[in-house]
């Protein structure tokens, strides 16, 4: 708009105090877009109990306007262009998903400068530092609170995109979703009751499992 152009500005007053949304009063304006600043007065013509009011308010309007720039064209990432990830149960997975899939996490534990630095390593201590023993004092974990189900869901995703970046890095399209394993439903599948993927890759070397 150039100088000496008019621009029309409604302004509604609402009370919302009471629990609803009731409209008090609303008026419209031509603002001249000229430099400086101009005091308006709002009439209020429906405040309960009939009392007469008024709202005032200024606007102030500074020369020359700058045009909004045109948005650039962002590049579509190939995550977006993929489509939605399917989440598989692990053991029903193919080899070469498996496999794929533990060299991302493997990917995101890589540590990037010094020790603890990994991916893996900052959303593992949403869960609370590794060997701390005091959960509640060092994570932002919601186990055993009623807002779990919720929270976890977030957690899931954060975690699934860093795997998708993971993937990536590896040179893949990031098309991979976080696999679940439902050994409650099925107990043992394709022979497997702990995903076979998961000792190879990640065991910790000895037949006695973790506490």
């Amino acid at each position: 708009a150039g100088v000496g152009a008019s621009m029309t500005l409604t302004v509604s007053v609402w009370d919302s105090d009471r629990g609803q949304d009731d409209p008090l009063g609303s008026a419209t304006f031509e603002l001249q877009l000229e430099n400086g600043v101009r005091t308006m007065t709002l009439p209020l013509e429906h405040v309960p109990g009939g009392r007469e009011s008024t709202v005032t308010f200024t606007s102030r309007v500074e020369l020359p306007l700058r045009p909004s720039p045109e948005p650039e064209a962002e590049a579509v990432t190939e995550a977006v262009t993929a489509g939605p990830v399917t989440r598989k149960e692990i053991r029903m997975m193919s080899p070469e998903e498996q496999q794929r899939y533990a060299a991302a996490v493997k990917k995101m534990m890589e540590n990037t400068s010094g020790p603890e630095s990994s991916e893996f390593f900052r959303l593992a201590g949403y869960h609370g530092w590794p060997g701390n023993g005091a959960e509640r004092n060092y994570s932002y974990c919601e186990h055993r609170q009623e807002t779990f189900p919720g929270w976890h869901r977030a957690y899931l995703i954060a975690f699934e995109q860093s795997l998708r970046d993971a993937d990536r890095a590896l040179g893949n399209d990031g098309h991979i979703g976080l696999p679940y394993w439902d050994v409650l439903a099925r107990p043992e599948l394709n022979g497997q009751v702990v995903p076979s993927i998961v000792k190879e890759h990640f065991g910790n070397g000895t037949a006695v499992p973790r506490a």
